[in-house]
């Protein structure tokens, strides 16, 4: 499929790619290669030290926790969304979670 994208690209029958919008995109919007090339390295180092299980409970976790930053103070141009005690306390036993696969 990439193959086919690539030739037809490449022989002119599709406009071609610019780098002209990448000019529009905000500070953060690089963030997110960053982001993922750091979470791709730290997966694959510390599944052997940790366990399969606990990366994805700490990445699980970890999403909580920022979407609970996200929320709070509408980050990237979110909404702001006050956060509650029940939320809180789902993001603490999530955490709980992982603690509970390291101690098995």
């Amino acid at each position: 499929m990439a193959l086919a994208l690539l030739f037809v690209v490449a022989t002119g029958r599709a406009p071609r790619p610019t780098l002209r919008p990448l000019a529009g995109v905000p500070w953060w919007g690089w963030l997110g290669g960053f982001c993922g090339a750091a979470y791709v390295t730290t997966v694959f180092t510390a599944i052997p030290a940790i366990g399969a299980a606990a990366v994805v409970g700490l990445t699980v976790a970890g999403q909580q926790v920022a979407s609970v930053f996200f929320d709070r103070w509408g980050l990237m141009r979110m909404p702001t969304k006050p956060v509650g005690g029940v939320r809180l306390l789902g993001v603490a036993l999530l955490l709980m979670g992982v603690v509970l696969i390291q101690a098995l």
